[in-house]
Parts: C-alpha cells; sequence; structure tokens
C-alpha cells in the first residue's frame, strides 16, 4: 500500500494494516477448493450408503412393501363427512 504520510514513509503491507485481508485468506485460498471437492464427495457416498442401509433394513424387517400414505380413514369419519359435498354460496 501506499505510504500515509507525504514525507518519507515506508510502505504497508496489506497483510499489515488490514485484518479484512487476514480473515479473507482464511476461507479464500487453494484448499478451498479441494475442501469442495471433498465434502461434495463424502455427500455422494454418504446418500447412496444410507440408501443401501435403508433397502437392507427394509427387507429384513419385510416392510418392502409398507407405505407411509397407508393410513385407513376411520369409518365413522368417512360415514360423517362424504354423504354430500356442500356448495359454496
Amino acid at each position: 500500500m501506499c505510504p500515509i504520510c507525504d514525507q518519507y514513509c515506508p510502505y504497508l503491507r496489506l497483510s499489515d494494516s488490514c485484518i479484512y485481508a487476514k480473515v479473507t485468506h482464511l476461507f479464500d485460498n487453494g484448499a478451498t477448493v479441494f475442501f469442495a471437492v471433498f465434502m461434495a464427495v463424502w455427500a455422494t457416498v454418504f446418500l447412496e450408503f444410507w440408501k443401501r442401509r435403508r433397502a437392507v433394513l427394509a427387507y429384513d424387517w419385510d416392510l418392502i412393501d409398507w407405505e407411509e400414505e397407508e393410513d385407513e380413514i376411520r369409518p365413522q369419519f368417512e360415514a360423517k363427512y362424504s354423504k354430500k359435498e356442500r356448495m359454496n354460496p
């Protein structure tokens, strides 16, 4: 950086005068790219192994044909509210 005074002053290094430069170097360096690639590969491998584990557990517990949306409607509720459809005036 340029000197602050008009007479003879030594040049200042940006890293000495600006704490923002030090903080940004912590996050913006060459290792960031390798970290991003590592996280992408790790997430993909984790999800694939989780799908496999889920399939093995579903087979072991005999839940292959089970659906979460299979809730049956109570006959009392169905009889009360499905007889007629109300028209909006």
